[in-house]
């Protein structure tokens, strides 16, 4: 296997994912890894991060090798947490903002290791996590700002992810670079590798929402949807039943008693929508975006596009958690 050439973090460039290619340098080599960075913030300006170094273990002498590498970090377990509180310190200097880190205590582990099984195919996972309070800068009681605790640089390489998640009840008005995927439903933003960060970067600023009857709609959305979904059955059940007791007295529904059709779209009316968003957009687009554009669920944009695959009209490829899609040649 080809060894994964290692980043290089200055100084606050994403304090954990530095530690992480700091202590590689004893790990022989024989493994591929890619790097899932996840920060979720809160609203008092703290964020959970949790660092994932994940690499595909395609015999048992990758797994071997994994836990050999997993040991030689858990050995050095605390240079490692010396690091961390080091960094975040340096950040409080650079921002003139009050920082610390929190690292749970023993017996709880921050550095854990595991190996991820679907189907035939295997991964091996160690995973960092920590408590950095004070990441954001609080700006008021309405706004939130990210990004000037990062003042290194990042360079994300092929198969690397970055997502924030930022708090419920804000939305972003501002963000730099912009995001390679946003999920607003979810409040995270992701950015794929590979990608090279500048200072400060990537930074967003927050805006605290109003309340609304939307809002409370969204986040409950599951709950709601239950709510509708019984409600529909009730009324049609009721129709129904109506209707039915009426043939059999032998009397007819009056004239607005009957169901109105219902008339959909046609599945080639909506190829032609997605055809013509990709050609406008370039010929490629994340999927989860033709789906917003196109007002379509994410099954039936899966459906369609997985039609429109098998008929040779588009490609489609694995981008982190999400696909491309990508009109084929003699369309672009």
């Amino acid at each position: 296997m080809k060894t994964k050439s290692c980043l290089v973090y200055l100084l606050l460039s994403l304090a954990l994912a530095a530690m992480i290619f700091f202590t590689m340098g004893s790990c022989d080599g024989q493994l591929q890894w890619s790097t899932h960075i996840q920060i979720e913030v809160f609203a008092d300006g703290s964020a959970t991060w949790v660092v994932q170094q994940r690499t595909p273990l395609k015999t048992d002498e990758d797994e071997a090798a994994f836990w050999l590498y997993f040991n030689e970090v858990s050995i050095s377990n605390a240079s490692v947490s010396s690091v961390v509180h080091s960094m975040v310190s340096h950040a409080s200097l650079v921002t003139g903002r009050s920082m610390s880190v929190e690292i749970p205590p023993p017996p709880e582990e921050w550095l854990i290791g595991s190996v991820s099984s679907k189907g035939l195919s295997r991964e091996g996972i160690i995973q960092y996590q920590f408590d950095w309070l004070g990441f954001a800068e609080k700006i008021g009681d309405e706004k939130i700002k990210i990004g000037d605790a990062l003042s290194g640089e990042l360079d994300l390489s092929r198969d690397d992810i970055l997502t924030i998640k930022y708090p419920s009840g804000y939305a972003p008005i501002f963000f730099y670079p912009p995001p390679d995927e946003t999920r607003e439903s979810e409040r995270i933003l992701t950015w794929f590798g590979p990608r090279n960060f500048g200072a400060g970067e990537p930074n967003a600023l927050l805006e605290k929402k109003s309340f609304s009857w939307t809002d409370v709609i969204t986040g409950n959305i599951t709950l709601f949807s239950v709510i509708v979904t019984a409600v529909s059955t009730g009324l049609l059940g009721y129709f129904f039943g109506m209707k039915r007791a009426l043939v059999n007295k032998g009397l007819k529904p009056k004239v607005g008693q009957e169901q109105a059709p219902i008339s959909e779209l046609s599945v080639e009316d909506d190829e032609e929508k997605i055809i013509r968003l990709l050609v406008a957009a370039g010929g490629r687009m994340l999927q989860s975006t033709i789906a917003k554009q196109c007002g379509f669920s994410k099954s039936k944009a899966s459906e369609l596009l997985s039609s429109m695959e098998k008929k040779g009209v588009i490609i489609r490829k694995k981008r982190g958690r999400g696909k491309i899609v990508a009109l084929v040649e003699k369309l672009q």
